[in-house]
């Protein structure tokens, strides 16, 4: 079974008229979507004329937090899609921090420098502990979409124009245009609807739509659009031991909510992983694959005097790693049972993928017990021996009540999957491809050329910007997983071309190495 979240910007509404024309347009309301509009808009004489068009209900697009109304229960804010950060990540984490002044607590409690997420030899660029946003009231992840939230939020009394349900399906630089029109971008909707942008435009696009706007397709030299074509994964043996996460069809998480965090007051596991690399899961018998992250999810408890539910009591507490919890102390919460790239399909086929991410299964009508079941006999027959060690008879543990996922297609035909995708990019290995032109088939073509051809896919003379997560080239050495930083310095190389400098919040070293030097 599997749901739509439905999630309007901050109190923006819903838009059934198109305008006929804007300044600049945004297509796309993901991370660099909606930070390009924020950063126009508050340096716009005239900010109602900027739009931004999402073809979805929901602002985010890779990332999905999904908000307690959505969920089983009141507490938790779930994230089945990018949600952390490293403050060495300027972008985001300047403008997550001194900008929007967000709340943020660190990823792992004990809060490990970011190079243990990725050990030697990969080559992680970050230092600073991994972080993510969370409620200042309840300390309780609060959604890694609450910085686009509070950035729109920041827009609403401007003006701007947010339009859901808009579905961009035509990009037409407009002296190509049959309009007619001189100047700027012709944007054709589904139904036939057409937009005029006079200003620059944003194509916050991952590589499957952005390869079914004709105009582009058509228009682009070649040379270019066998950049954007290109999706490589070189995956030496040395990098990957043997598992080639490349070739998997799916990056999926899932989630099981239990009314007793049993892992929290049975076992005292706050932290950590099982087994000791969760991204290379554990298989089980029942064909379901477990890697826990044990302090992923959210859990709160409350103390052995309190009556009613945890939720609902003033002596609600946050664990905190480490400490023991006080005898009889009450605890529930989602335990992320499975992160991986694979080929698995238990978790998969629970969700809309690709149509849509989201997945939920309630122990409540139409009571998909069997579901629930066999994730979690599952883990327990993966965390076994965690259990024997503790003398915890797994028959002692109640199935979960409520199981979470997001499944993000990874399908060989990029360029056919119309759904929800993971990042697709070029890596490539000296010792494989040997170089990026090897690796995309486009003769004598470097990272330097990859990165600034593909911002401006049209050409320098065409204000139409490309930013998304799935345009990165770089040897497989410094593989480090995806992150929205990628995302956001195309969109603020984009914004250094159109002549706005660096905002006074954010690192001027860093500025100047990867967004003025490379632009």
């Amino acid at each position: 079974m599997w749901v739509l979240l439905l999630v309007l910007p901050c109190s923006f509404t819903h838009a059934s008229q198109l305008p006929s024309t804007c300044s600049d347009a945004v297509v796309g309301g993901g991370w660099s979507g909606v930070y390009f509009l924020y950063r126009r808009a508050l340096a716009s004489a005239d900010p109602s004329s900027l739009c931004l068009f999402e073809a979805s209900q929901r602002i985010g697009g890779r990332t999905y937090s999904v908000f307690p109304s959505t969920l089983g229960t009141e507490d938790f804010t779930l994230d089945v899609g990018a949600y952390r950060f490293s403050p060495d990540m300027h972008l985001p984490g300047d403008l997550i921090l001194h900008d929007l002044r967000l709340p943020t607590a660190c990823y792992e409690p004990s809060c490990p420098t970011a190079k243990a997420d990725f050990p030697p030899p990969f080559l992680f660029n970050y230092t600073a502990p991994l972080r993510r946003i969370v409620n200042a009231t309840t300390g309780l992840p609060a959604g890694y979409a609450t910085a686009l939230h509070t950035m729109l939020a920041r827009l609403k009394p401007l003006g701007v124009r947010v339009i859901l349900g808009a579905e961009v399906v035509d990009a037409k630089p407009a002296a190509t245009a049959a309009s007619g029109e001189g100047t700027g971008t012709v944007l054709t909707f589904k139904g036939g609807a057409t937009v005029h942008a006079t200003g620059a435009v944003l194509l916050n696009l991952p590589r499957n739509r952005l390869l079914m706007l004709p105009s582009l397709v058509a228009t682009v030299a070649p040379r270019t659009l066998g950049m954007l074509r290109c999706v490589a994964f070189d995956a030496p043996k040395s990098l990957f031991q043997n598992h080639s996460i490349g070739s998997a069809t799916g990056l999926t998480k899932a989630y099981a909510y239990y009314d007793d965090a049993w892992w929290y007051t049975r076992l005292n596991h706050t932290s950590g992983q099982w087994p000791a690399n969760a991204f290379l899961p554990l298989p089980t018998s029942y064909g379901v694959w477990v890697g826990i992250h044990w302090n992923d999810g959210p859990v709160l408890c409350a103390s052995p005097t309190a009556d009613g539910p945890a939720s609902s009591r003033a002596s609600s507490f946050l664990p905190v790693a480490g400490q023991a919890l006080p005898n009889g102390a009450r605890c529930h919460g989602y335990l992320e049972m499975y992160y991986a790239a694979q080929n698995e399909t238990f978790y998969y086929d629970l969700s809309g993928a690709p149509a849509e991410p989201l997945g939920i299964v309630h122990d409540a009508p139409p009571y998909e017990h069997a579901a629930l079941e066999k994730a979690h006999a599952a883990l327990l027959e993966a965390i076994a021996p965690l259990l024997k060690q503790s003398g915890v008879p797994a028959n002692s543990l109640p199935p979960p009540t409520e199981l979470v996922v997001g499944a993000w297609s990874r399908p060989g035909v990029i360029k056919r999957d119309t759904g929800y995708t993971a990042p697709t990019k070029v890596y490539w290995s000296p010792s494989i491809s040997g170089s990026v032109a090897n690796a995309c088939g486009v003769d004598g073509l470097t990272d330097s050329e990859y990165r600034q051809s593909v911002l401006q896919p049209f050409g320098r003379h065409v204000p139409i910007y490309l930013a998304n997560n799935d345009f990165v080239a770089q040897d497989v050495t410094y593989f480090y997983g995806d992150w929205a930083e990628e995302s956001l310095l195309q969109c603020e190389r984009a914004l250094h071309r159109l002549g706005m400098g660096r905002p006074a919040w954010l690192n001027a070293t860093y500025y100047a190495q990867k967004i003025a030097g490379l632009a």
